[in-house]
């Protein structure tokens, strides 16, 4: 029995070598899938946070800014309107 299996170990080595990494692949499929899904999963989350982030700015920022309109509509309402003798 010993001696088959050198034989056959022998004989089929570039065999062996060139299937224990498909056999390999094929098993740890499964894990570079559940990797490559997480990493899908983990940029998801990111861009959502950061896209909720970014709309919290905008918020801010328009209201900052219709702030700023009705400062400056109240400002002009209050000045006094220019005659016609403006220039003397």
């Amino acid at each position: 029995m010993n001696d088959k299996i050198k034989n056959l170990w022998n004989n089929n080595r570039l065999v062996f070598f060139l299937l224990i990494p498909f056999i390999a692949l094929f098993f740890l499929r499964n894990i570079l899938i559940d990797m490559l899904v997480s990493s899908g999963n983990k940029v998801v989350s990111d861009t959502s946070k950061k896209s909720d982030e970014l709309k919290q700015e905008s918020v801010v920022a328009d209201t900052k800014a219709n702030q700023i309109i009705e400062d400056a509509d109240k400002a002009r309402k209050d000045q006094p309107k220019v005659g016609q003798d403006w220039d003397k």
